[in-house]
C-alpha cells in the first residue's frame, strides 16, 4: 500500500492543529481514516517530523544468527537431506526449525541439496553388478 505524501500529511496535522474541528472532521475532509489522523497527529506532537515510517522487518533469521554452526554441519554432512538436518540442528543448537526454513537459508547462501549424479550411477552399476542380468538373456 502505498504511502500519503508529506505535504498531505502536513496539511492534515494544521488542519487539526487550530483547534477548529475534531479528528473525525478533518478525516472526512482529506477522505482519510481518524486512526491515520490520530496517528499522524501523535507521530508528530512526539518526533516533530511527519516522514513516512520504514515498512518491513530488520529481523535477522535464526540459522543467520547461527550461520558459522549450520554452514559446519552442512560441510560435515554434504549428503543429508532437509529432515535430517533438521534433527541435527535440534540436537547440537538447540534449534527447532522447519524444512522450509532449512531450504530458504539454504537458497539464499546459494547452496542446493540435489544429490550427485555420479553417486545415482555409482549406485546402479553396484545394483546391476550384484544382479547379473546377463544370465536373463
Amino acid at each position: 500500500m502505498p504511502t500519503h505524501s508529506l505535504d498531505l500529511r502536513q496539511r492534515v496535522v494544521a488542519a487539526y492543529q487550530t483547534g477548529k474541528t475534531s479528528i473525525r472532521q478533518v478525516a472526512e475532509r482529506f477522505m482519510v481514516t481518524k486512526r491515520t489522523v490520530h496517528r499522524w497527529v501523535r507521530q508528530y506532537q512526539q518526533t516533530q517530523d511527519l516522514t513516512p515510517k520504514k515498512v518491513g522487518t530488520k529481523r535477522v533469521g535464526i540459522l543467520e544468527q547461527h550461520r558459522q554452526e549450520v554452514m559446519a554441519i552442512i560441510a560435515e554432512h554434504p549428503d543429508f537431506y532437509l529432515w535430517q538436518y533438521q534433527e541435527l540442528l535440534r540436537e547440537r543448537l538447540g534449534i527447532d526449525v522447519s524444512t522450509v526454513t532449512i531450504h530458504n537459508f539454504l537458497k539464499k547462501q546459494g547452496m542446493t541439496l540435489k544429490k550427485r549424479l555420479t553417486a545415482a550411477r555409482e549406485s546402479k552399476k553396484r545394483r546391476c553388478k550384484e544382479n547379473d542380468y546377463s544370465l536373463l538373456i
